[in-house]
C-alpha cells in the first residue's frame, strides 16, 4: 500500500522514534533483524516509515508491535500512529467475541451431547461383557466344561473275558467242520474221534493264549460325594464317565495302566488290585489326573 506524503508528514514520525530509541538502547539495526529473526531490509524500510512492501500489512503492523517492544517505547501508541498512516484497522472487539463464543458451543455440544453419552455407554457395556467373560473361561468354565448330560455307562463291564474265549472255540470249530470235510469215508469213526479230542486240546490252548494275552486289573470307586469321573485303560476304552453320586460303588475291569481323571479327589475312595489308592496329596475340589499301574 502506498502512503501519501503529507499523511506522513502530519502523522508521527514513526520512523525517527524507533531509530532514537534504538541508539539509546545501544542496538543496531542488526541486532533489531536478529532479535525479531527478520531481514535486514525490512527493519531499514520500517525506520524509513516505508510500510508498503512485499509482506501483507498485518505482518508489518505485527513487526512494528514487536520493535517497539524491543526498545521500550509504547507499543499502543506506534500502532495507533501506524493505522492512521496506513488506514488498517484492529481486529473487532465483537468478532472476536463471536468467536470465542462460537468455540465454547463446540466445546459443550462435544462434552455434553447425547451420541457421545451413548457410544461411551456401549464401550463401557462391552468392556463389562468381556471381562466377565474372560473370567468365566479363566475360572469357572475348567470345573462345569466337562459335565453334562452324558449318561452313566461302565464299558469295561461289557468286556468279558467269556466272549473272548468263546469267539476262540468258534474259529476252532470252524477249522475243524472244514477239516472234516478233507477225512477218507473207510476211516469215519477213528478220525473224527481224533478230530475231537484235537478240538479240546486247541480250545484249551486259546483260552489259555487268550487270558494269558489280555491281563484285567479290577479298580473299586466309592464316592462319599457328587463327583465327575472319566476311566481309560490302555486300550484306549472307556471304562466309566459322567457324574456319580454320593454313595455310588462302582467296580471296573480294564487293562493296566488305567488313567482316572476326577472333578474333586476329596469325593472318592479308590481300591486298585486290593489296595486302597492314597488321595490325600491332591488337593480337595481341584480336577486332578493320574494313571493306576
Amino acid at each position: 500500500m502506498d502512503v501519501d506524503n503529507s499523511e506522513q508528514t502530519n502523522a508521527l514520525d514513526i520512523g525517527s522514534l524507533l531509530v532514537e530509541a534504538r541508539d539509546n538502547a545501544g542496538l543496531t539495526t542488526e541486532d533489531i533483524a536478529a532479535a525479531l529473526n527478520l531481514n535486514l531490509d525490512v527493519i531499514d524500510k520500517i525506520e524509513q516509515n516505508i510500510f508498503s512492501q512485499e509482506l501483507p500489512i498485518a505482518f508489518i503492523r505485527g513487526y512494528l508491535k514487536s520493535y517497539a517492544t524491543k526498545v521500550g517505547l509504547e507499543a499502543h501508541t506506534i500502532l495507533v500512529a501506524f493505522d492512521k498512516v496506513t488506514g488498517a484497522e484492529s481486529p473487532s472487539l465483537k468478532r472476536v467475541e463471536s468467536i470465542s463464543t462460537f468455540g465454547k458451543k463446540a466445546n459443550e455440544f462435544n462434552s455434553n451431547s447425547s451420541l457421545f453419552k451413548i457410544i461411551s455407554t456401549l464401550i463401557v457395556l462391552l468392556f463389562v461383557t468381556f471381562a466377565g467373560w474372560q473370567i468365566w473361561v479363566r475360572f469357572l468354565a475348567p470345573s462345569f466344561s466337562e459335565i453334562g448330560s452324558q449318561t452313566e455307562s461302565s464299558l469295561g463291564n461289557s468286556i468279558d473275558l467269556s466272549l473272548n474265549i468263546t469267539e476262540g472255540q468258534n474259529q476252532a470249530a470252524n477249522k475243524n467242520t472244514a477239516s472234516f470235510d478233507n477225512i477218507n469215508t473207510e476211516n469215519l469213526d477213528s478220525d473224527k474221534t481224533n478230530s475231537i479230542e484235537a478240538s479240546h486240546n486247541l480250545d484249551e490252548n486259546i483260552t489259555r493264549d487268550i487270558v494269558k494275552a489280555i491281563e484285567f486289573s479290577s479298580v473299586t470307586f466309592d464316592f462319599i460325594a457328587d463327583c465327575w469321573v472319566k476311566v481309560t485303560d490302555a486300550r484306549g476304552e472307556v471304562l466309566a464317565v459322567g457324574v456319580k453320586r454320593d454313595g455310588k460303588h462302582m467296580p471296573v475291569r480294564g487293562v493296566a495302566p488305567i488313567s482316572v481323571i476326577l472333578g474333586d479327589p476329596s469325593a472318592v475312595k479308590i481300591r486298585f488290585e486290593d489296595q486302597i489308592y492314597d488321595l490325600e496329596s491332591y488337593q480337595p475340589g481341584r480336577r486332578v489326573e493320574f494313571v493306576l499301574e
